[in-house]
């Protein structure tokens, strides 16, 4: 059996000189879309953005060290996830943020988990691990946090080239890079806007990965994005972006312990 070709890349006449070189950027993906307003009676380990955990009774609850409670961010099953390289096939990945004024980002420590937290559960046995159910000891958020209520999940897998917000996009693009006509263009027709697992980010502002060698910008990848969506209730600041990264081999190992979270606005 011959293997799928990927889908045709839509390119305008100006950016076809660079088919080959933009085709061979290409990486698969999965686009997620928040629908539907998720109710509180909904199987708690259900994919969302906002909202309350599947989280086991046993086991403490993501707090700040200064004793601040961490609020989900988003929780994806990947029971309910098309296959995607390197990404696990089964287990709950949950991001939680705190209700600060930088919802939990370290601006000098990316990698800093204490005002977030990236947590994997391999199995979500509610009948062998009971999930807590009343969450009002989290009280009211300190800070409006980026969503407004929980929100259900839909992925789509895609393939995605990169994205001219991307650190690397000078070395393997120069030409389009130094021309602010084709930069623009080529943003317009494939930005990396709107949410997803793997990839490439969009950003308002720098690429993190670029600005500080010890990032170790040679080995992130994206990890997740969830973007600013007026229809979906999710702003992050002055409509920016949120990204989270990590090493490739720990994604693989399903180590979550070392992830960069980053967010911006314009």
């Amino acid at each position: 059996m011959h293997p799928m070709k990927p889908p045709h890349l839509y390119l305008p006449a100006d950016l076809e000189p660079f088919r080959a070189r933009i085709e061979a950027t290409v990486t698969p993906c999965i686009n997620i879309t928040a629908t539907d307003p998720l109710p509180a009676t909904a199987d708690p380990t259900r994919s969302r953005f906002g909202g309350t955990p599947y989280w086991p009774a046993h086991r403490p609850y993501p707090q700040h060290p200064q004793g601040n409670w961490l609020w989900l961010l988003a929780q994806i099953d990947f029971a309910e996830v098309p296959p995607l390289q390197h990404f696990p096939d089964r287990g709950l990945l949950q991001f939680f943020i705190a209700d600060n004024d930088l919802w939990g980002m370290d601006m000098d420590h990316p990698f800093n988990q204490d005002g977030f937290r990236v947590v994997y559960h391999h199995e979500t046995d509610v009948q062998r691990h009971p999930s807590l159910t009343d969450f009002s000891f989290l009280g009211r958020p300190s800070f409006d946090l980026p969503f407004e209520s929980a929100r259900a999940l839909e992925f789509i897998p895609d393939r995605q080239p990169i994205a001219n917000d991307d650190y690397r996009f000078a070395d393997r693009l120069p030409e389009i890079w130094e021309s602010d006509d084709l930069c623009d263009l080529y943003g317009d027709v494939l930005g990396a806007t709107g949410h997803r697992l793997g990839g490439y980010p969009f950003f308002t502002q720098t690429d993190p990965r670029a600005v500080d060698p010890e990032n170790r910008a040679d080995v992130l990848e994206l990890l997740f994005q969830m973007d600013s969506d007026e229809d979906a209730g999710i702003l992050w600041g002055d409509v920016g972006v949120c990204n989270f990264f990590i090493d490739p081999e720990a994604l693989q190992r399903l180590d979550f312990s070392n992830v960069l979270y980053n967010w911006d606005c314009s």
